[in-house]
């Protein structure tokens, strides 16, 4: 059971964390208008986060072949997806220039609903009773304050 516990309970505790991450790039990039629909941008970016690396790929192919390509074999291989690929970039531009409060109240929302999530998984991984780190630490701290004990 232990080891089970602690294979769920690290993997769970990175996997929220992350989520809070992506949901809140997702929240940044995405154009919704107003904090809840910037809070389910970002729930959205979560459950879609598969399509997040061949974007990323792609931007980077394109990249390497702006130096290496010729102009026409550029705009024919990247122009149809220009559009798409920038779109992020704009949004988020708009976004914090125009909802500044709605974006980052948002994004903080949602990185500390995943920072919650995974201390509620590492609570559970060690049984209340912190990590390696946080036991030294009581131990430390017991030895060089003994009168509060």
């Amino acid at each position: 059971m232990g080891l089970i516990r602690y294979v769920i309970g690290t993997t769970g505790s990175v996997a929220c964390n992350a989520a809070g991450g992506v949901g809140a790039a997702g929240t940044l990039i995405d154009n919704g208008k107003g904090y809840p629909a910037k809070i389910f941008d970002g729930l959205e970016a979560i459950a879609n986060v598969s399509n997040f690396y061949p974007t990323v790929m792609r931007i980077n192919d394109a990249v390497r072949a702006y130096d290496t390509a010729t102009a026409r074999q550029f705009v024919e291989r990247y122009a149809p997806d220009f559009e798409r690929l920038t779109a992020g970039v704009s949004n988020a531009v708009d976004n914090i220039s125009n909802q500044p409060v709605e974006t980052g109240a948002a994004m903080l929302t949602l990185m500390g609903l995943g920072y919650a999530l995974g201390r509620g998984f590492s609570f559970w991984k060690t049984k209340g009773q912190g990590g390696i780190l946080t036991r030294a630490e009581r131990r430390f701290g017991n030895y060089l304050w003994p009168e509060t004990r």
